[in-house]
């Protein structure tokens, strides 16, 4: 599993995707202590990673992101305008907001928008009370995942429950501490919220094995998961040989 997942995250680096490839290995190393691996495999592992890590995070427009985020305000104009745009939009919002569709920052002024940035936007139209139910559907999404995990009849569906979950909510997490200024810039969509048709199509692809799997029907999923399984390995299997006869 890990060299999948550091084969994955080699391909959003290339991108490059630093963002990307750090929820990546978040969601990898939770689901490795979901599954009961021992923590000194986990710290093992986060040694060696740990320098790559630094290496990455040392190119130089990562550091000035870095720095920006610690201060937005010492280069509003440039480096630090997409964050102070936000900082304006959520703080312009109030308790109620300034009604739907009346947002001034998406007017060119605060970049990314309705992708990035679309809860900014959300905290500007809708306000306090916007911003606290979207935290609040994203916390049950949480809880009813973590549900749905534990009352999985197969271990193969709890984990990919739990996984599907932390996909989700990671993400989401990632996101808003992102627009609020908790964590340096990434380009991470707020799911379900963020325009753009791939990662919506992704989403509700999780969430309805998640909805199957809450059904009851996981164990018949994790059946039809291990069929296809042995097929493929007797297919591979019988490539081979057919090579090795020609």
């Amino acid at each position: 599993p890990l060299l999948v997942m550091l084969s994955f995250q080699a391909v959003l680096l290339l991108q490059p995707d630093f963002g990307g490839a750090f929820t990546l290995g978040l969601i990898t190393f939770a689901m490795f202590y979901i599954s009961g691996t021992p923590l000194r495999f986990m710290f093992t592992t986060l040694l060696f990673v740990l320098p790559v890590v630094v290496k990455l995070v040392m190119e130089p427009y990562r550091l000035k992101r870095i720095f920006i985020f610690l201060d937005p305000w010492k280069d509003p104009y440039a480096s630090g305008f997409q964050l102070v745009q936000s900082f304006i939009a959520l703080g312009s919002g109030g308790f109620r907001g300034v009604g739907l569709g009346e947002s001034k920052q998406k007017l060119s002024y605060l970049p990314e928008v309705n992708t990035d940035f679309i809860f900014s936007m959300v905290g500007e139209e809708i306000g306090f009370i916007g911003v606290v139910f979207v935290l609040f559907m994203f916390v049950m999404f949480f809880s009813r995942g973590i549900k749905i995990a534990g009352d999985a009849k197969s271990l193969f569906c709890s984990y990919l429950a739990h996984g599907l979950t932390l996909m989700i909510t990671l993400q989401a997490l990632m996101n808003i501490a992102v627009v609020t200024g908790l964590v340096p810039t990434k380009g991470l969509p707020l799911p379900f919220l963020s325009y753009g048709g791939s990662s919506l199509l992704v989403n509700f692809i999780a969430v309805s094995v998640m909805l199957k799997i809450s059904r009851g029907d996981d164990e018949q999923l994790s059946v039809q998961t291990q069929e296809m399984i042995i097929k493929r390995r007797a297919h591979l299997k019988a490539r081979r040989l057919r090579r090795k006869a020609q």
